[in-house]
């Protein structure tokens, strides 16, 4: 579950740029470096994600491990 959404989220909250969107843009140089701007935001966000995760996780362990058992 925590996979598909570390995979799926970045790509909904920023989807990629379509041909309709870039078509406006006259220099080929410029296109490319949109679309590869936009791949290292979602890039970035996944990595946030999956740093967010670690920290949940390790919160839990460290929990569990201080927890007193009777």
């Amino acid at each position: 579950m925590v996979a598909i959404g570390v995979i799926l989220l970045p790509r909904v909250i920023y989807p990629p740029l379509t041909n309709e969107q870039l078509q406006y843009i006259g220099d080929p140089m410029m296109r490319l470096q949109l679309k590869g701007t936009r791949s290292a935001l979602e890039i970035q966000f996944r990595w946030q994600l999956i740093a967010m995760v670690g920290i949940f996780l390790a919160a839990g362990v460290l929990s569990l491990r201080m927890w007193p058992r009777k």
